[in-house]
């Protein structure tokens, strides 16, 4: 007995299943290793876990410094798996802050961390 050739229907049922499993189960391409990268500033959340509660008491000074010599840092980042944005990793909340409401700059310089949670 001869099988029925798929209609047009059949394969695009076929081609939108999951060839690859859930998306959690795909393996992030995120370095494992500390590694060099730009990323635009807008892509960069504050980290959710952050303890500071009260604003940084050195938020005024870098906000001036940056504003006078702009940032010539790197801002650490690191992205949870599965997610599609970064977060500012060790400490860089406040730097974030400033960039992203006071400075000009589109993207940034990053050191890309592996995700700690």
């Amino acid at each position: 007995m001869r099988e029925r050739t798929p209609t047009v229907e059949d394969r695009l049922k076929l081609l939108q299943e999951p060839h690859l499993g859930t998306p959690q189960a795909i393996k992030s391409a995120d370095p494992l290793e500390p590694t060099p990268t730009v990323v635009p500033v807008n892509e960069i959340q504050e980290y959710d876990r952050n303890p500071r509660e009260a604003r940084n008491d050195a938020y005024d000074r870098i906000k001036e410094s940056i504003r006078q010599r702009g940032f010539n840092g790197v801002l650490p980042i690191t992205r949870r798996p599965g997610e599609l944005h970064y977060i500012a990793a060790e400490g860089g909340n406040t730097t974030l802050q400033i960039l992203t409401r006071h400075s000009r700059n589109q993207s940034v310089e990053c050191t890309m961390l592996a995700d700690r949670q």
